[in-house]
């Protein structure tokens, strides 16, 4: 069918009004004879949608490992680490839709279990916030921080610490910091008391070092914003970074004390 399509004359490199190519939603529906005949006939794979969606991410959304795979190894590197202006990729995709077996084709194959979009939200956010306990383990196994946090300061325990108690475990065992403030100055203790703590927790909390002090946590809340801003500012037109994002910056590095840093979030 593709063959006779192509040789009648159909454009194997045609796009939809959104930029999604021919080649990008034969991926997403996985149907990975086509993505291969349309590679053989010289189409392109290294397009992007309006949307800055990859081909490894059109695969990761049709949840097949084969076509996965197949994009990796057409694409290579590319776009296996982008984001999209909604601020997902392929790996925080894969951990959202409770794909393990892509997870760990992903981060075998470079996938950065550490990326961040402009919002600071990892693949571990994402793993952690939907209590998918398998995936969580293996990120935690490949280097991913239990502790980063996005630009409400929000680490993989906060998203997990309201009735998730294995992932809370397993971040936990693996140096989850429970004393890291939100931007709203909550913490995942603040959360005990109306769900009930984990055998341990209390423990660990008890083994921590003296929480930071006030001037502690407002300088490394003040960097973190300071290296969101200047991500935004270096953004192209394909960041997720929009007029909000800025203007919420700019509030937040006021109320933390930086005028001069936050005017140039407004002004933009």
């Amino acid at each position: 069918m593709v063959d006779a399509l192509l040789q009648g004359g159909a454009d194997k490199n045609s796009r939809t009004k959104t930029g999604l190519s021919a080649m990008q939603s034969a991926a997403q529906d996985g149907h990975v004879e086509v993505v291969w005949r349309l590679v053989e006939r010289g189409a392109d794979f290294a397009s992007r949608t309006n949307e800055n969606m990859s081909l490894p991410l059109a695969a990761v959304y049709s949840g097949d490992i084969k076509t996965t795979k197949l994009a990796l190894d057409i694409n290579g590197s590319d776009g296996i680490n982008s984001f999209t202006t909604d601020g997902v990729s392929p790996l925080i995709v894969a951990c959202l839709m409770n794909k393990p077996d892509l997870v760990k084709t992903l981060v075998e194959n470079g996938g950065d279990v550490n990326a961040t979009g402009a919002e600071g939200y990892t693949a571990l956010h994402a793993a952690a916030a939907k209590d998918y306990k398998e995936i969580v383990i293996f990120l935690l196994g490949h280097g991913a921080d239990p502790n980063a946090q996005d630009m409400y300061f929000g680490t993989p325990y906060t998203r997990a610490v309201e009735n998730m108690a294995e992932v809370r475990k397993q971040l936990l065992d693996h140096g989850g910091d429970v004393s890291i403030e939100s931007a709203y100055g909550r913490t995942p203790v603040t959360f005990f008391d109306s769900i009930g703590v984990l055998e341990g927790e209390l423990q660990a909390i008890s083994k921590r070092p003296a929480p930071a002090s006030p001037v502690e946590t407002r300088q490394r809340q003040i960097r973190r914003l300071k290296a969101l801003l200047q991500k935004a500012l270096q953004a192209d037109g394909t960041s997720q970074i929009k007029r909000w994002d800025f203007e919420l910056i700019g509030h937040l590095i006021g109320f933390l004390g930086n005028p001069d840093d936050a005017r140039i979030a407004f002004e933009q």
